[in-house]
């Protein structure tokens, strides 16, 4: 995993462009930096290799991608191909019209047969997978339009989901030439107003994703940053929030994620009765990917020290190196709570963290006790918000479909602290034992794949020490 580049892991998920990245890296030992220059480099390495008039069988490839998307579709007749060969190959003086249209036809056999991107199945042609089609009609865009106002020539789509893919690869390509114009076009549309469901913004975004990381201009990124975390405080829909804080993610968050909050001392009810709790601070987000991939590279899994003894014994027995979903895009987004890793990590984690900010505190799981003063406070709230609201946290009904970025949910958060997540997103390890047989760790609130019931500040839960499932994380305190 560490061979291919953060930008183009979600692309080569597919078979067929792992076989393309596979086939790039054989000969040049090392993957493109972003999704655009993969296609270009592989789309380019089958044309150049395979025929003598590379630029023309390009441009007509290009100019068909184009016209078929348009026309808002996956397949094409070979009508339309023959109408796009006009263009790329005039007719000569000397043929008469039946001669010109065999070459024609010819001619399009040659490149279907030959190119590699294109397949026949019940009459209709097709590029072998939409984005390839997509890539190529923005490779269009930028190639051959004749205005050169890159803006003009996009301005219709922005609104328009089916081309959604093809403006975030123009931008991708567009940024290899000009790299200045394809910040300034994304730039252009996030300084715009935005309106529920802020499409543009998250648009604009991804597309600056799809700009190489050290080509993305630090205004244009910051101005992304703002209008994603202005999404949140602007509408309440869970897909929106949860895909505008991964954009973010992705992007890079400027919040601090590894902020503590104060719990101040007093008398809590907890499970129906009342307690004295000792001051002491809780994170305000679950520990997210970012921070514990910080755990893993100061050699976390290989130094003993971090681990309790049964830690060791889990560790030795497992010989884990990270989480048990640490190399799957869809649960690893750098804002969002890590996932698969079970107590003995978590405490680990802990530990560590002690160590390394010899700051006079002792990091610790919290205890369930801690865990519910925090969530439900003095008054004793059924969730961390207070009373049952939709839309205040990321559980099944919520229909994301998996973990989102920590404290995307902003009414969500406890009105007394500003502590996120408590209801929602990850089951979060405790260090109490469930029973007195000591055969289960308690966990607490809930998370994406539970009904809202599991997300009540009392309700607990149980798993062996040893799991490590995908909606189990959990956050620190301090004392």
């Amino acid at each position: 995993m560490s061979l291919i580049p953060q930008d183009v892991e979600e692309l080569i998920t597919t078979p067929l462009m792992l076989t393309a990245a596979c086939i790039l890296y054989h000969y040049d030992k090392q993957l493109p930096e972003q999704r655009a220059e993969l296609y270009d480099k592989f789309i380019n390495s089958l044309i150049y290799k395979r025929f003598d008039d590379p630029i023309v069988v390009l441009d007509s490839l290009m100019m068909l991608a184009f016209e078929t998307h348009k026309k808002r579709a996956r397949n094409f007749d070979k009508t339309l191909a023959i109408e796009i060969l006009t263009l790329t190959n005039p007719k000569a003086e000397n043929e008469s019209p039946r001669q010109y249209e065999l070459r024609l036809d010819e001619e399009f056999n040659r490149i279907e047969q030959n190119c590699g991107l294109l397949k026949l199945e019940n009459g209709e042609y097709s590029f072998w997978h939409l984005t390839f089609q997509e890539f190529l009609a923005a490779r269009e865009i930028v190639v051959h339009m004749r205005m050169r106002d890159y803006a003009q020539a996009i301005a219709g789509y922005w609104d328009d989901d089916w081309y959604d893919e093809v403006i975030e690869l123009f931008i991708g390509h567009l940024s290899n030439t000009s790299r200045a114009e394809a910040n300034g076009l994304v730039g252009d549309e996030l300084k715009k107003p935005g309106n529920p469901p802020f499409k543009r913004w998250r648009l604009a975004a991804r597309a600056l994703l799809d700009i190489q990381p050290n080509m993305r201009d630090k205004s244009t990124i910051a101005i992304a940053q703002k209008c994603l975390q202005e999404t949140w405080e602007k509408t309440e829909d869970p897909r929106i929030l949860a895909d505008a804080g991964e954009i973010l993610g992705w992007l890079g968050d400027p919040r601090d994620l590894e902020e503590f909050v104060e719990i101040e001392a007093g008398a809590y009810p907890v499970q129906g009765r009342s307690i004295d709790i000792k001051a002491f601070e809780m994170g305000r987000y679950p520990v997210t990917n970012q921070w514990y991939a910080k755990f893993i590279q100061a050699g976390g899994y290989q130094k003993e020290e971090y681990w309790s003894q049964e830690g060791k014994k889990w560790l030795k027995k497992n010989r884990a190196e990270g989480p048990g979903y640490w190399h799957e895009r869809k649960w690893k987004y750098p804002n969002a709570p890590v996932v698969g890793v079970s107590w003995y990590e978590a405490d680990a984690f802990c530990r560590w963290l002690t160590e390394i900010r010899k700051d006079g505190h002792t990091y610790h799981l919290p205890t369930e006790e801690e865990w519910e003063v925090a969530a439900a406070g003095k008054e004793g709230r059924e969730y961390a918000w207070g009373k049952w609201q939709e839309n205040r946290c990321n559980y099944d009904g919520a229909k994301i479909g998996k973990t989102s970025a920590v404290g995307v949910f902003l009414k969500g958060c406890t009105p007394d602290t500003s502590i996120a997540d408590l209801s929602g997103n990850v089951w979060e390890w405790t260090d109490s034992w469930y029973d007195k047989d000591k055969d289960w760790r308690v966990l607490r609130g809930g998370s994406w794949l539970d009904f809202r019931g599991y997300a009540r500040c009392a309700d607990r839960y149980r798993f062996a020490p040893e799991s490590r499932f995908n909606d189990v994380g959990f956050r620190g305190v301090r004392t």
